[in-house]
This record gives structure tokens, C-alpha cells and sequence, in this order.
């Protein structure tokens, strides 16, 4: 399937497993750049590196640290991404 997702980017909460984990598998897959969020760091390395692996392309993958059910964790995710301007060619933890 061709989604047309070059060159997009997509942001996925709550994916360190799970669907939110495929969603973010099949979208790197399909060639977008993706914006993983949780609230553990190693399970967003274990994420981000299961991503990148699984990805038929060189993937961009940021990782931030947030929980989303917090404000301080949104507030977390804003400034990430705001800092993060278009998403390059190499994968971050942020």
C-alpha cells in the first residue's frame, strides 16, 4: 500500500506498545516521519529502535519523554516538537 506519507510526519502518543506502537510501525513504514511519545525512556528506545528496524527506508524517529495526561507533560510534547522544526535525517530522544 502507498499511503503517500514522504515527507510527512506523524505524531503518536501512547506508543512505546501496543497499537499505538503498530501505528507508528506502519506509518515509518509507509515512509512518514514519526513522533513517538511515553512516559519511560527506555520503553521509547526499545520503541524507537523496533520502528527504525521494522522500516523498509531510513526512518526518522524522535522520541520524547511525556505524559500526555499531565500538562506539564503536553507542555513537554509543544516545546519538543516546536524545537524539533522539520524532522532531519537522524533519529532523537528528546
Amino acid at each position: 500500500m502507498n499511503l503517500q506519507l514522504a515527507g510527512r510526519t506523524a505524531l503518536i502518543s501512547g506508543s512505546t506498545s501496543g497499537i499505538g506502537l503498530a501505528i507508528a510501525t506502519a506509518l515509518a513504514g509507509e515512509g512518514a516521519g514519526v513522533i513517538i511519545a511515553g512516559r519511560s525512556k527506555e520503553k521509547l528506545q526499545n520503541a524507537r529502535e523496533a520502528i527504525q528496524s521494522s522500516s523498509r527506508s531510513k526512518t526518522n524517529v524522535i522520541a520524547v519523554v511525556a505524559d500526555l495526561g499531565t500538562v506539564e507533560g503536553v507542555e513537554t510534547m509543544i516545546s519538543s516538537v516546536a524545537r524539533c522544526g522539520h524532522i532531519g535525517q537522524q533519529s532523537r530522544h528528546l
